[in-house]
């Protein structure tokens, strides 16, 4: 930085440097007891500069010298414009890392909450209380996607199942249970919550620490880059989705009994999986390791080697397999779109 000259007039010395700037010269003024002093940084154009400084002291007032003026302050207006609105869009992810996971991931946190809740109230997802009066089995019967009991005693009164007896000779309570009108029975009576609370109801211990330590691992890693909101949305639209594409009749791999975060957790793997290819800020959700792992036991859940096995006392359990499937392409959708969205170019 060089030293061009001084200027008594503040104003005159404010309209010099902004003279300079219309010209693309770097320079400041600074104030002190003898005057301005005219300070340019590219010393490349001391020539130019000093050459219009000669020419602004012989007539300062010059209509060209008033107009290179505000052509300087309408730059530096925009320019704080585009820097304010870029300011907007950045994301300081140093910031949100460094906060408490319970401040950078509320939703997450609340869902961990709410689903070992109910673990803990259905005795972890224990079918045996279903039928019976216990809090666990009306704690069940109020989240699963059909009330069993409402809707047998609502088939029974209009005569479905005495249909089945006379067709029969007994009532085939494996038959009804595979029945639309069975498992509709609660939607069609307005009870809409039904198609998202099975997302928190888990079937045993390591149902539920498989899905929370997979939740606990992705649910903040996506809510802190997309925002909470963005989460919220797509956990209920997701898990919208992924209850009832697993609610199929069994003989297409579906099931009524069914319930948790596996197909939310599915679609938070699809989303994840589309911004790291996709954004243009490339996040890194997920080591090659795991996508691997996860499309593994996508991919084989469907081939029916994951289900238990069948025993005298019941049918084993199964996959939900349809609720992985859907929950991912949700995920995969959501993702892309994102991704559309952020390469545009902001206004």
């Amino acid at each position: 930085m060089r030293q061009i000259g001084k200027l008594d007039d503040p104003s005159y010395a404010e309209r010099f440097v902004d003279l300079l700037a219309a010209s693309g010269i770097d320079a400041k003024g600074e104030a002190g007891s003898g005057g301005v002093t005219i300070w340019v940084r590219d010393e490349d154009r001391l020539t130019e500069a000093r050459a219009l400084l000669t020419r602004f002291v012989a007539d300062p007032d010059a209509a060209e010298f008033r107009e290179a003026q505000v052509k300087a302050r309408r730059a530096r207006d925009e320019a704080a414009k585009r820097q304010q609105t870029t300011r907007r869009h950045v994301v300081s992810m140093r910031d949100r890392w460094s906060a408490p996971v319970h401040r950078r991931a509320p939703v997450t946190i609340v869902l961990i909450c709410l689903s070992c809740a109910v673990a803990l109230a259905t005795g972890m997802g224990d079918s045996q209380q279903l039928l019976g009066d216990q809090l666990g089995g009306q704690v069940l019967r109020g989240l699963l996607i059909v009330d069993p009991i409402a809707a047998f005693e609502g088939l029974e009164a209009t005569g479905a199942t005495r249909t089945a007896e006379a067709a029969s000779g007994v009532i085939d309570d494996a038959a009804i249970d595979d029945t639309w009108a069975f498992r509709g029975w609660s939607l069609r009576r307005g009870e809409l919550w039904r198609l998202w609370t099975p997302c928190l109801i888990h079937f045993g211990v390591v149902h539920l620490l498989f899905n929370m330590l997979m939740l606990y691992r992705v649910g903040p890693m996506v809510e802190s880059f997309s925002g909470s909101w963005r989460l919220a949305l797509f956990v209920l639209g997701c898990g919208i989705a992924a209850n009832v594409g697993g609610v199929l009749p069994e003989a297409a791999g579906g099931g009524w009994l069914a319930g948790g975060m596996s197909g939310v957790l599915y679609g938070l793997f699809g989303w994840g999986l589309m911004l790291q290819r996709y954004h243009r800020s490339r996040p890194v959700f997920f080591p090659p390791s795991t996508v691997f792992i996860l499309l593994l036991w996508l991919v084989l859940g469907f081939t029916g080697m994951l289900d238990g096995p069948s025993t005298d006392a019941g049918g084993g359990y199964r996959i939900a397999n349809w609720a992985h499937g859907v929950g991912f392409v949700s995920g995969l959708a959501v993702g892309y779109l994102q991704s559309l969205v952020s390469s545009r170019p902001s206004v």
